[in-house]
């Protein structure tokens, strides 16, 4: 078994060589463990992965699970705790784990395909996707061991860089400050939710995977699904404010949070991109910059 070379350089970039080295070292130890464990067989992992590894893993059945392993790092604790929260049948479900170990055994979907690459209408697409985000919210009194909004929030405060403009930072701080001191009701959140996190399966339509579990209000949860697939469009002016449109009205938010929150967490996307040394943040430019122009028709439609 063969850790995919991409998977392998997002590790070191994320978790350190000295993680990654030991990741190495003991996962196939790991597997074998499991295989002996549940009477199964690791196969070859899925096309396309980069932040973690995911393999199907049939049982002696022929029961098909999937099987997905990463460093042992807190994230990956906090989405298998996200995944025991999210009791939806909108949800993929989780059958086994190991925190320490740092994998998950989960039920696999038949055929899997993202909502990203599905061929309909991004109007359809937003549909399908308001018919599970909702769901998976749960009430903060089972969200134990999750980081608060303003933990990732707070980056906006403590970056030094001067790779991201002046005016750019004093908005994002202004609208999160705002944001933060005028937050309605909390929930245990996706943090992750956008049209890649979207599985097809035949039995059960539609499903979220992926969370990454974080406590704030739900505005905080649409900037991935509004962001997500919008650069390479012919026209991503128009698309943004559509999704915000309709997730305005599907959740019953008002547009302003959503543009404020998709800025913000535009700016700290780049911020991140920027700490981990993990590329350009032409995307992350490109998406402040649409909301921001989002903003500035709302605020002269309020004039006139």
């Amino acid at each position: 078994m063969m850790i995919p070379r991409n998977v392998e350089l997002t590790f070191r970039a994320v978790h350190g060589n000295d993680k990654t080295n030991l990741y190495l070292l003991t996962i196939r130890g790991i597997i074998k463990k499991i295989e002996r464990r549940f009477n199964g067989r690791l196969q070859d992992p899925y096309p396309k992965l980069r932040y973690h590894f995911v393999a199907p893993f049939i049982l002696y059945d022929c029961t098909i699970l999937a099987l997905k392993t990463a460093p042992p790092n807190v994230e990956f604790q906090q989405e298998i705790l996200a995944l025991k929260a999210f009791q939806s049948p909108k949800f993929v479900r989780l059958v086994e784990y190991s925190l320490e170990e740092g994998w998950m055994l989960l039920e696999a979907l038949n055929p899997g395909v993202t909502l990203r690459e599905y061929d309909i209408s991004d109007d359809e697409k937003t549909k399908i996707a308001l018919s599970i985000l909702a769901s998976t919210w749960q009430p903060i009194q089972e969200a134990k061991g999750f980081p608060h909004a303003n933990e990732w929030l707070r980056s906006i405060d403590t970056y030094k860089g001067e790779d991201i403009p002046s005016s750019i930072m004093n908005l994002a701080k202004q609208w999160k400050d705002e944001l933060l001191s005028t937050s309605c009701e909390e929930y245990l959140l996706h943090g992750d939710f956008h049209q890649g996190n979207i599985l097809l399966d035949h039995t059960k339509g539609w499903i979220g995977i992926d969370p990454k579990g974080i406590i704030g209000e739900p505005a905080f949860d649409t900037f991935p699904y509004l962001a997500n697939e919008l650069v390479n469009q012919r026209d991503p002016y128009t698309l943004l404010k559509r999704r915000i449109e309709l997730l305005s009205i599907g959740l019953g938010i008002p547009r302003i949070r959503l543009i404020q929150y998709g800025f913000c967490r535009a700016v700290l996307s780049s911020i991140w991109t920027l700490e981990e040394g993990l590329g350009s943040i032409k995307d992350g430019i490109t998406s402040w910059n649409l909301f921001l122009r989002v903003w500035e028709e709302l605020e002269d439609q309020k004039k006139n």
